[in-house]
């Protein structure tokens, strides 16, 4: 039971001060920047990149590494400075003992050496399955509710700019509360029932969410179009609830877990997912160039 309570008080230090960093600079100052997209690919380097690489020079090796490449006593140091215990303390023997266990087997299993081998068994299908985990992340519509939540309530669901502003930051209050659960629990209740979950129910909550502002116009102040904005909210609620226990958890946790490099070799794959977010926010255009488009359409026509 001490042992468990060890290794869970490890992940959810990892995670608490993972996703901080993991999040800085995307919240209200990114729109600010986001039409001029190449300035944001120029200061995203300086911001999060070099920043992230310098740190990385800093960080202990994986000790899963260190052991498949003969440097145990260095392993051993890794796991002592993170247990904060002996070398001949139950818990090291333990972790050492099942780390070099899964390096047999995994070199067992590698029977094919042909130049597909890398798709299967090599480090590189590993890299490619995290960075696909990471991808699917952006394209569950997250960056709508994070970045965009107050304009979406202000002009789809009518609501005041500081009503607007309040209720979006209780919604995205849901985030970190909905990622504790599988913070403290994932591995109880399995990774891939909980992402298959999360998954189904975050995106029936997006099309709800979608199809419930569909139904009620912009401007339109009537009881059913009031309906259909609260119940609107009530799923935006709901969305980022599920999200925060299935695709915020989830993938950042299987990067380090099929990518036993940690990181130096995990690295990568979070600049990619870093880079993704910063595409899928800056592409989304600002209200005032929709509404400047629809201006300009709009003293475009001449009647005959």
């Amino acid at each position: 039971m001490a042992d468990r309570k060890q290794k869970n008080l490890a992940r959810f230090k990892y995670t608490t001060l993972h996703r901080p960093y993991l999040y800085r600079g995307q919240g209200p100052g990114v729109p600010a920047f986001s039409p001029l997209f190449m300035e944001a690919l120029v200061a995203y380097p300086a911001d999060v990149v070099i920043p992230g690489c310098i740190l990385v020079f800093a960080l202990p090796e994986s000790p899963r590494w260190l052991f498949n490449h003969g440097r145990e006593a260095e392993a051993v140091g890794v796991l002592r400075a993170v247990y904060d215990r002996a070398p001949e303390d139950g818990l090291i023997v333990a972790e050492k003992t099942a780390i070099i266990r899964a390096i047999e087997l995994e070199r067992s299993s590698l029977r094919t050496k042909s130049f597909f081998n890398i798709l299967r068994h090599d480090d590189g299908r590993r890299v490619l399955l995290a960075w696909l985990a990471q991808f699917a992340n952006q394209l569950g519509g997250i960056n709508l509710v994070v970045c965009y939540i107050p304009s979406v309530l202000e002009i789809n669901v009518g609501m005041s700019v500081q009503q607007s502003q309040i209720l979006g930051g209780c919604i995205n209050l849901m985030f970190p509360i909905g990622s504790l659960l599988p913070t403290l629990a994932l591995d109880r209740m399995g990774r891939r029932k909980t992402m298959m979950a999360g998954l189904l129910a975050f995106g029936i909550c997006m099309l709800l969410i979608s199809a419930l502002l569909s139904q009620a116009p912009q401007g339109e102040e009537t009881g059913r179009g009031q309906a259909f904005n609260s119940a609107s909210v009530a799923f935006l609620f709901l969305y980022m609830l599920f999200f925060g226990m299935s695709m915020n958890s989830v993938p950042n946790l299987r990067l380090e877990d099929i990518d036993h490099i940690f990181a130096k070799g995990g690295d990568p794959v979070k600049q990619a997912r870093r880079i993704q977010a910063r595409l899928a926010q800056g592409l989304p255009p600002l209200e005032r160039d929709v509404e400047m488009g629809k201006a300009e359409a709009g003293g475009g026509r001449r009647d005959g």
